[in-house]
Formats: C-alpha cells, structure tokens, sequence
C-alpha cells in the first residue's frame, strides 16, 4: 500500500522499530507466547488462549498503546477493565512507598497472592515482589485504592515489552486480555449459553480454550485479523 509519495506505508509502518514482532514475521518463524500468572478466585478455570494472545500482541504498537486494524485502532480502556473484572478504577493512585487479627492477616495473604498471581503477575510466576507488601499495610485503605488503574497500567508495558520478536514469555493480567478479546470480539468466544454476568470474565470461567499450540490456527489468527471488519467489534468510539 502506498500514500503517494512513492513510500511503502506498511514497510514504513514496521520501521517505526525494527525489534517489534511485526518487521520479523515474514522472514522468521511464528512465535507463541508462554503466559505466566495463576486465574483465582471467580475466575477459576480460566483458560488462556497462547495463540490468540500472541497474534493481538503482534497487533500491539507501544508508541500508540493500542491494536493496529486494518480499520483503525482500538484498545483495552479503564471503563473494561471495571466491566471485565470488576475492580475499582476510580480512587487513590497506587502508593509503592507507603499486624493483627489473624482474619485480616489471612486476608492480607490473599490479596497479596491475588496481586501477584493473577492482577500483576510477573514473568517468574513463582513469587511475589515485596513491594506490593506495603499496599496491604493499612486494611482499612486497600479498598479505596484504583486497582482498575494498576492493573491496566501493568498490562500495557507488559505487552510492549512482548512486541520483541525475542521475548518469550508476557506478564500482566492475562484474564483482562483474554475476556476484552472474547466480549468485543464474540466470534472468538468460547460458546456459551448463560447471560452475561458481573464482572463480565466470569462468564467464561470453566470454558476450555484452544492450547495445542498448532501453527494452523495461529495462521488462522492471523487472517481473521487482517480481514477484520470494524462492524464485527463491539466497542465505544471516543
């Protein structure tokens, strides 16, 4: 595709960073991406679909923070992650600078392994950064706290940094991708029957996704991509 000035747009377009997944594609074999991170709670049995989040990774352009379509662009707001997971998104900034009845410390532990295992995980997935311990110092607080915002804002430098073709694994919440992708974009949703229910992701808990890692159906992402028409997306303009 050209723009008239004698300048391939989509050459141009992979140029803005030649370490991004999308200039390697051609030339190099796919990559799948191993996802870290433990679905608790009401979203038990949530499976991840690798492929599927590996090829809207490919989509993904730092500079912009959003999914390059063929259409447009489109991302994951603060309104879905306060739909898909029901976390608060209006409050007090997470502090990183900021003992007991024993119900509150079992509580603390389960917040904690919450934010590491399934909000804000990391790539090692065994363990939890300390600082997150002081977040959880003062109980009456935890509530009052944006982690709508946290969460959205960890998942964003996560799938940047995945947009390097050398990157192997992705942190961030992997259950916020994964439900944003099956509610917008519902022909890639696991078939169900029930109504939709509050926080939207419960809705496809216990639902089996697709990991056998098939280079078919990777392909097959990304056809189903590049044809993507902007009225099968259920999605705000603003």
């Amino acid at each position: 595709m050209g723009d008239g000035s004698g300048m391939n747009v989509e050459k141009n377009f992979n140029r803005l960073d030649e370490v991004h997944i999308a200039a390697h594609l051609i030339h190099k074999p796919a990559r799948v991406l191993t996802l870290h991170g433990t679905p608790v709670n009401v979203f038990m049995h949530f499976e991840y679909d690798n492929l599927l989040i590996s090829a809207f990774v490919e989509r993904w352009r730092p500079e912009m923070h959003m999914f390059h379509l063929l259409w447009g662009e489109c991302t994951i707001t603060l309104e879905d992650v306060a739909m898909q997971l029901g976390l608060p998104i209006d409050g007090e900034p997470i502090p990183l600078d900021a003992a007991d009845d024993a119900m509150i410390q079992y509580a603390r532990c389960y917040i904690l392994y919450l934010l590491g295992g399934m909000l804000l995980p990391d790539k090692a997935n065994n363990t939890v950064h300390v600082y997150y311990l002081p977040l959880l110092a003062d109980f009456d607080a935890i509530s009052t706290y944006s982690w709508g915002s946290a969460c959205l804002c960890w998942l964003y430098p996560a799938m940047c940094l995945a947009t390097d073709y050398t990157v192997e694994g992705m942190a961030g919440c992997h259950t916020l991708l994964m439900s944003w992708i099956y509610y917008r974009l519902s022909f890639w949703a696991p078939d169900v029957t029930t109504p939709h229910t509050f926080p939207l992701a419960t809705r496809w808990a216990g639902k089996k996704g697709h990991n056998d890692y098939a280079e078919q159906r990777l392909l097959r992402h990304h056809i189903r991509l590049d044809n993507l028409q902007v009225d099968e997306v259920r999605f705000m303009v603003f």
